[in-house]
């Protein structure tokens, strides 16, 4: 029988170059700031320029396959405003009309899908993240490892994706407030939105930290709330005690929903909310309006990320070359102040909802968005099947690598062929849409055109930039034995690694260590 395991002697916890690995690297300006000075000339002074302020660093890999340091690597990464988001407008607003055109069968099917191949991403995205913390976002495994065009078109792709959220998530945060029949101009609450959004991430860091600790806790009791509230009225815990079953999928049917109310075509979308909905459809008076409220809520959060992480990768990719260079000020602060400004001029694109045509507004806003994470999910699975390619090839071997996907390079080709495949299929919903079931069909060249368009509208932006990147630098693709599998990757004593963790799990109690059994 085998003695007790000593712990590893040799610690190796260093990185492939210095620093603590801090995002956005703020050296003692803030210190400099005699505190003995009046608060309003702090203040002042606290927005100008730090020089040693930076996103990236000389030596740590970017998106443009540059070299810069590799200290503000894995903060960089984490940064990245898709990664956090509980939930938007996608589930809260956006999920009646899906709902209505394909009945609870077809979402079901399509959150299960989605949710394997997102599972598969994720894995492949800690494998490459862990062993490379590099910065640059995701489009920084791109070019290492596929095109840096394609790293160039996903940085800009993400870019825009989170600029072009704000103004969405306003124009959504408006059309929700129409619920309770306003008579306030849409206008004024874009203004009231939009400054809140603002001063939340002009207060820097921490503001923004405590604002979305908030708001999650809002989202998850909500979340949380409702399944509870759902499985109470199904078994017949309503006001009027009906038992509800299964009583739905028999009729209309898993694949059909007769509920017109779940068609969102006018300036009062809001009301088409299934959670709303549901709500009403039990008779418990003001618990609809607290619904709302939650969206709302839930929106704005969404808003509010987007600016922050749009900056951060605005500031980022000017320092890397591929942005105008006046992005990259970052002041005392830590702030990268020019970038907020840039991303928060997009909000007043949600101006265009006091027009009357804010429900126009949120499709087109929405067709810019819609299709930026399938590219963005897609890259890091191909880049994940090219980079463990290249890992065999260079003579290495997957016990070398501290994380490892559990879904491995299969899982990875899954989450590719997915993304793939939702691609094709929304290419052939725009080019043949389907016959709603109320209304006439979209006919005509010019509604079959615009309707192409509001589908597929984020394709042509992304190939024109890989395209142009392509042909101005004559980048070269990536092959499996030129692949750096060495710049950027972080030094770990796996020994003491795996040591320490099963130290942590012998140390667990027995409920802990079934919930990490079974979750």
């Amino acid at each position: 029988m085998a003695g007790p395991v000593a712990k590893p002697t040799e610690t190796s916890d260093s990185s492939s170059g210095e620093g603590s690995g801090s995002g956005i690297v703020v050296v003692p300006y803030i210190e400099k700031l005699a505190e003995k000075d009046p608060f309003p000339k702090r203040a002042w002074d606290s927005f100008k320029r730090d020089p040693d302020a930076h996103i990236t660093k000389k030596g740590q890999v970017g998106a443009n396959g540059l070299v810069f340091d590799l200290e503000s690597a894995a903060q960089s990464t984490a940064e990245s405003g898709l990664a956090r988001k509980l939930k938007g407008t996608g589930l809260f607003v956006g999920s009646g009309k899906a709902l209505q055109q394909g009945g609870p069968a077809s979402l079901l099917i399509a959150f299960s899908l989605i949710g394997a191949m997102l599972f598969c991403t994720v894995q492949a995205l800690g494998e490459m993240a862990v062993l490379l913390p590099v910065a640059g976002s995701f489009s920084a495994y791109s070019t290492r490892f596929l095109d840096p065009a394609w790293g160039f078109a996903m940085g800009w792709n993400y870019a825009l994706q989170w600029l072009i959220v704000l103004p969405l998530e306003i124009v959504a945060a408006a059309i929700t407030v129409e619920y309770w029949n306003s008579p306030v101009s849409p206008a004024a609450w874009v203004t009231v939105f939009l400054v809140a959004i603002l001063s939340i991430n002009l207060f820097g860091v921490r503001a923004y930290g405590e604002a979305e600790f908030v708001f999650s806790i809002v989202k998850v009791i909500a979340v949380i709330g409702f399944i509870i509230l759902g499985i109470i009225l199904n078994i017949g815990g309503g006001k009027n005690g009906d038992y509800i079953g299964g009583r739905y999928w028999a009729n209309p049917g898993g694949f059909n929903n007769a509920d017109r109310r779940l068609i969102g075509q006018s300036s009062s979308d809001a009301k088409s909310s299934p959670f709303v909905i549901a709500i009403k459809n039990a008779g418990i008076d003001g618990l609809d309006s607290v619904m709302n409220v939650v969206i709302m809520i839930s929106v704005i959060s969404v808003g509010n990320s987007s600016v922050y992480g749009s900056s951060r990768t605005l500031a980022a990719l000017a320092e890397q070359g591929q942005a105008p260079k006046f992005l990259a000020y970052i002041d005392r602060e830590g702030r990268p102040l020019k970038a907020i400004g840039v991303a928060s001029s997009f909000g007043f694109l949600a101006y265009l909802a006091a027009s009357g045509k804010e429900t126009e507004v949120f499709v087109w806003l929405q067709a810019l968005s819609g299709l930026s994470s399938i590219f963005t999910w897609g890259s890091i699975c191909l880049a994940h099947i090219r980079f463990r390619r290249a890992w065999r090839i260079q003579g290495h071997s997957l016990e070398e690598l501290a994380f490892r996907s559990q879904a491995g390079v299969v899982g990875s080709w899954i989450g590719f062929i997915f993304n793939v495949l939702v691609l094709i299929a929304q290419f052939w919903t725009g080019f043949s849409p389907v016959k709603p079931q109320y209304g006439p069909p979209i006919t005509g060249t010019s509604a079959l055109v615009v309707n192409f368009f509001q589908a597929y509208l984020a394709v042509p932006v992304v190939l024109i930039c890989y395209v142009t990147y392509k042909i101005i630098y004559r980048t070269p693709f990536m092959r499996c034995k030129n692949m750096d599998l060495k710049t950027g990757v972080r030094d770990l004593n796996l020994a003491e690694l795996l040591w320490d963790e099963k130290q942590e799990r012998a140390s667990w109690p027995k409920w802990k260590k079934a919930y990490k059994f079974l979750c």
